[in-house]
């Protein structure tokens, strides 16, 4: 097959196309085939009401991962209480001294 292109154009030249998966020659030069870039796919799964869900693949969590959000969220609670208690005894520490 003989296409036309932007080298017939310019220098009056007939590029042949190549079998697919080989590299074309340009003036000596080997251009390898574009590979087309692995893009998420996203899958429709059909919802009992008609409705479309759209799923992208997404990652499972770790053990690893699901153990440091513990972590993380039980430190901060540990921070609010803290605060909590701090408040309070100075409270209690203010009232004893007004007592007096």
């Amino acid at each position: 097959m003989v296409k036309e292109c932007i080298w017939e154009k310019k220098f009056g030249l007939k590029k042949k196309s190549t079998e697919k998966g080989k590299g074309k020659k340009i003036f000596g030069l080997e251009k390898k085939p574009t590979e087309k870039k692995n893009k998420k796919k996203i899958q429709k799964n059909k919802n009992i009401w008609g409705g479309t869900k759209r799923k992208i693949g997404l990652k499972k969590e770790t053990e690893k991962e699901k153990e440091r959000k513990i972590k993380i969220n039980s430190k901060e609670k540990e921070k609010k209480n803290w605060e909590k208690n701090k408040d309070k005894e100075r409270n209690r520490f203010k009232k004893k001294d007004q007592k007096k």
